[in-house]
């Protein structure tokens, strides 16, 4: 690309002309301007404005103007050259002190005081400096309270371990209610039973509202090795029950009693619900 100017003037035009090199850089493009500098020396500062013509084209002016730090090149009127210029420019980052409490770690912060995790989690209190320094006093690491080990749950109960039931009255109970299964799913429950008792009974209800329609088959089943027969529904029911008693004089064995279900099939539009319960 030819970047240059014309005088119109003959006698100037038979000065030698020097070619001064001027690399401006945008985005790795680059713009060369001819200078005709030994032509431009030789005339006064009233006759140095003349066209800038690029690739034959007029593009504005280039003239030689005073400033406090002596003399430079101003580019008017050329709108290509001046929208480059402008695109180059990056965006100023505005000062850590305007966006110190903001909750985010911003480029010149090392830390924030919105964020209560900050300074590798000795929290807001140790931000200082408008956030730029982690010298700050430090909060108290919080003692982490310790957790039980849970028993493990047999891997036959799908369900988990039956919670205590939360309904009104019904001290002691475990129990949950509306469990939804779909027809023809099987739900295991394991029921703890960890004091002396004489009787222990478990059931299961229909949760299904108006329609009524879970009818499944169920088996209630006694620890293994206690000796005891699993008891079943001998057919498919809403409502069933299991009832179990200890001889005269003694108890029924502690451990894992189990609640086993399987929803009927024969009601595929069924919004098959259930309530589930155990209690001495």
């Amino acid at each position: 690309m030819a970047v240059g100017w014309l005088t119109g003037d003959q006698e100037c035009d038979a000065i030698r002309v020097e070619e001064v090199e001027a690399m401006i850089r945008f985005d790795r493009k680059f713009v060369r301007f001819m200078v005709a500098g030994a032509a431009l020396l030789g005339l006064p500062v009233a006759a140095l404005a003349l066209p800038l013509v690029i690739d034959g084209k007029p593009c504005g002016d280039l003239s030689k103007e005073r400033a406090e730090a002596g003399s430079v090149w101003s580019i008017k009127g050329c709108q290509p050259l001046t929208d480059l210029v402008n695109g180059a420019v990056p965006t100023p980052t505005p000062p850590p002190s305007t966006l110190c409490g903001n909750g985010i770690v911003d480029p010149g912060e090392v830390c924030d005081t919105g964020d209560t995790y900050t300074c590798g989690g000795k929290g807001s209190s140790a931000c200082v400096s408008n956030c730029t320094s982690c010298n700050g006093s430090t909060a108290p690491t919080p003692t982490p309270k310790p957790t039980s080990t849970p028993s493990p749950v047999d891997p036959e109960c799908n369900m988990g371990e039956l919670p205590p039931f939360d309904f009104a009255g019904a001290v002691g109970w475990l129990g949950i209610r509306k469990v939804g299964i779909k027809p023809g799913e099987t739900h295991t429950w394991c029921v703890p039973l960890t004091s002396n008792v004489r009787a222990w009974t478990m059931s299961i209800g229909d949760y299904s509202g108006a329609w009524q329609c879970a009818y499944h088959s169920a088996q209630y089943i006694p620890p293994a090795g206690s000796g005891l027969a699993t008891q079943s529904t001998s057919q498919e029911t809403i409502n069933s029950v299991g009832n179990f008693r200890a001889p005269l004089g003694s108890y029924l064995p502690t451990g894992t009693w189990k609640i086993r279900l399987t929803a009927s099939s024969a009601y595929p539009d069924c919004p098959m619900a259930y309530q589930v319960t155990a209690h001495s």
